[in-house]
């Protein structure tokens, strides 16, 4: 597609962006700065230059909506951000059979569930959703699960976690672990596999190795979306992946900051909480692993040392880097072309596993 095209392409879909009061903003001046992104970027796919571009404009609409009176409702403007970004960019869902369930949890709100029901049933898989661990819910990642889902043709079980700053460490991974266990006792015939994106694959690897250490049963393989694997945050980084891509070294550790709360340097040293530094003998008692990266992700520097030295131990983990991709991409297969090659090599692997 010629430049000229790409960019014609480009206004046409941010203007018919489906919040009806994002018409109220002042299109060319928002984009005057943020157009050399699209420009100086041309090793990004072109929905990672959408998306970039898109972000401002979504984060000020949140803004609008939920004005700012005191520093707090920053996190109630990022989650209604990150909504906004599923309504724009997630339009298409797949037709599922779905039930929302809710578990008693061990404590007073219980724990929402979303059930998308499969064909197949000798798999079930249970997504945790990304975030930052301080956003995401059931809808923003609706989309996503009903793809894999369908892919896979498995049942999927996405939870509904506790969030930071509210709720820090680990209230979340408790809530995953006891849904994982209601799995468990409801699909006791079927392999468990689970599957999460950024925070999400954070929390799947941090239980899976929990399970390992506390020698409990574990899941039966691990799907990954460019998981966070090391939270012990850098103040000071020469990472060229560190800004200008999406998610920012500087957004990671505002969200490790909320999620572990003022231990959070002593807590990123577990690895419970930084699956990096988990022990030979742990990691080479992982499932099957499957690991997703994008190439522009600060992230992704991690993954791949948790690869490699996962494959050291002994495990049997996979490692694939989608090219001119952004950190969320899979989350977006409607925008980003990439996620469907990604999202079908997940379900592949998940029905080997």
């Amino acid at each position: 597609m010629g430049f000229k095209i790409r960019l014609l392409v480009f206004f046409s879909t941010i203007f018919s962006l489906s919040i009806p009061e994002l018409t109220a903003y002042a299109m060319p001046e928002q984009f005057k700065g943020k157009l050399d992104t699209f420009i100086k970027n041309p090793n990004l796919s072109y929905g990672s230059n959408i998306f970039i571009n898109a972000l401002p404009l979504v984060g000020a609409h949140a803004k609008e909506k939920l004005p700012l009176k005191k520093q707090s409702d920053l996190v109630a403007v990022g989650r209604q951000a990150y909504e906004e970004l599923g309504n724009i960019f997630a339009q298409t869902k797949i037709a599922l059979d779905i039930e929302n369930l809710k578990l008693p949890g061990n404590h007073n709100k219980g724990i929402n569930l979303r059930l998308y029901k499969g064909n197949k049933n000798d798999k079930v898989i249970l997504y945790i959703h990304g975030g930052g661990w301080r956003q995401g819910s059931l809808d923003t990642h609706d989309a996503l699960c009903r793809e894999i889902s369908h892919r896979t043709e498995y049942s999927l079980i996405a939870v509904d976690y506790r969030l930071s700053p509210e709720n820090p460490f680990p209230a979340g991974l408790n809530d995953v672990e006891e849904t994982y266990e209601w799995v468990l006792n409801h699909y006791s015939e079927a392999k468990v596999l689970l599957c999460g994106d950024s925070a999400g694959g954070n929390l799947a690897t941090a239980l899976a190795i929990k399970r390992l250490q506390e020698h409990k049963k574990g899941p039966d393989g691990l799907l990954l979306l460019y998981p966070a694997l090391d939270l012990r945050v850098p103040e000071i980084t020469d990472d060229p992946m560190a800004d200008g891509y999406f998610l920012t070294r500087t957004r990671i550790n505002d969200y490790v900051k909320a999620y572990l709360g003022k231990n959070f340097k002593k807590l990123a040293e577990d690895a419970i909480v930084s699956p990096l530094l988990a022990t030979d003998d742990i990691l080479k008692m992982l499932p099957p692993t499957l690991l997703i990266a994008a190439e522009y992700d600060p992230l992704t520097a991690s993954s791949k040392e948790f690869v490699e030295k996962a494959k050291n131990a002994g495990a049997n983990i996979d490692l694939k880097i989608v090219e001119k991709t952004i950190h969320i991409f899979a989350q977006y297969p409607e925008l980003f072309e990439e996620a469907n090659e990604a999202l079908e090599l997940l379900a592949q692997k998940a029905k080997d596993f």
